[in-house]
């Protein structure tokens, strides 16, 4: 069943870095923006620092005032640098300080987006431990998280949560 797991993840990855790289230009037309590039490596570490801290300023500090928020298992569609600090301290107060960890990242050639794979671990509300592979994608807008998309591997983990 983890093989299946791990296999679905790396297949959902292939197929959405395929769909990202899909720009509309030749392969030697593609323009690397050194820069932007650097500042989104800068800003997904801050972002992965932060939230393995759980702090929270941090965290906010990363994104865009504007922010957009999606989660697809959930069905969470949040607008606003407010709504998203909610969430954020909501997701904090169920994640088990310094267990999660990114698996691997991929930053497009323009710095415009950036996809994390990652394991989020936590307990549940009633106490049930969870360990679920979790795909973030981030867009972003001068330098910042403009727009997070979430996506999970286990197609279970709504029900992992709410044990």
């Amino acid at each position: 069943m983890r093989t299946l797991r791990s296999s679905s993840v790396v297949l959902f990855t292939v197929t959405l870095l395929a769909a990202l790289g899909g720009s509309g230009l030749a392969h030697d037309e593609v323009q690397v923006l050194p820069d932007a590039v650097a500042t989104t490596q800068a800003n997904e570490a801050a972002f992965n620092e932060a939230f393995w801290a759980e702090d929270i300023d941090a965290v906010m500090a990363t994104f865009t005032d504007d922010v957009v928020f999606e989660d697809e298992l959930f069905g969470d569609y949040l607008v606003g640098a407010d709504p998203v600090r909610g969430m954020y301290a909501a997701v904090f107060r169920i994640t088990d300080p310094g267990t999660n960890e990114v698996i691997d990242q991929f930053i497009s050639s323009d710095g415009a987006r950036a996809v994390q794979i990652l394991r989020w671990r936590g307990t549940s509300g009633s106490g049930q431990s969870f360990d679920i592979p979790t795909l973030a994608l981030h867009e972003y807008r001068d330098g910042k998280i403009s727009k997070e998309v979430m996506f999970y591997a286990d197609r279970d983990a709504f029900a992992k949560l709410a044990e």
